[in-house]
């Protein structure tokens, strides 16, 4: 609830009548349109993380998730040796592109091994390379059609990718606004899709990620270049026609 709302002085346990609950239900999605930017209603709605004192575990509801919070809730409410303190900082579970996974244990994320790689679009191909375009050139597509899709040359050996990814992106748009959405995908010698099991989709993709071009703007002192930070608390319209705006 909003620090202004009224808490009702009711006894533990009394149930609330019909009238009461009604007072207290709020439109989920009438708040987040009421609500466009960053502030102090999400503010307000979100975990301070620094303030939490206590063990605290999240886990999924599947056989994996249910192992970890047996063995968490045995050793801080019990007292049990369950082997919690011999849990890995970060555990992964690394997707194959035959279906398989594969569970391993990690110290740091992202992965002190990571191989950072650089690669640049080329618009007038499509191929997607670690060595930048020659000539500037661009793709262009409608906003509700098929986007542009840039691929690498087939890998000639086993390629991990593990944790996070980042575009930068000059774009211009027609409109004062547009909706990005970038997905990366795995495609076999045919060409097709390989899909892989995410949390939320049986046939889902490597990673994928979305923006609003309006809420581009940058927080310097936070970003990485690997995590772009956003305060999403102002709109930063675009100007309609070939002009160039640039955020990653």
């Amino acid at each position: 609830m909003d620090r202004d709302s009224s808490l009702l002085n009711l006894p533990i346990g009394q149930p609330l009548t019909d009238e009461e609950l009604a007072a207290n239900r709020r439109d989920s999605t009438a708040d987040l349109l009421a609500h466009p930017l960053n502030g102090p209603f999400y503010v307000d709605r979100s975990a301070g993380l620094p303030k939490i004192t206590v063990p605290l575990l999240s886990a999924a509801n599947c056989a994996h998730g249910l192992d970890l919070q047996r063995r968490f809730f045995g050793r801080f409410l019990k007292g049990e040796d369950t082997g919690w303190d011999r849990q890995p900082p970060v555990q992964l579970n690394v997707r194959h592109v035959d279906g398989g996974f594969e569970q391993r244990a990690e110290q740091e994320g992202p992965l002190a091994r990571t191989e950072w790689t650089r690669l640049y679009l080329h618009p007038g191909n499509g191929s997607l390379s670690t060595e930048a375009p020659a000539d500037r050139c661009t793709a262009q597509f409608d906003a509700l059609g098929g986007g542009s899709t840039f691929t690498t040359e087939a890998f000639a050996e086993p390629t991990e990718i593990t944790g996070p990814a980042a575009a930068r992106l000059v774009v211009a748009s027609s409109t004062t606004d547009a909706d990005l959405f970038l997905t990366v995908r795995v495609l076999d010698p045919e060409g097709r899709d390989i899909r892989f099991v995410s949390a939320l989709d049986p046939a889902g993709v490597v990673a994928h990620g979305w923006l609003r071009a309006s809420h581009r703007a940058l927080d310097a002192e936070r970003s990485l270049p690997y995590r772009p930070w956003r305060p999403h608390d102002r709109l930063n319209p675009l100007t309609p026609g070939p002009g160039r705006s640039a955020w990653r």
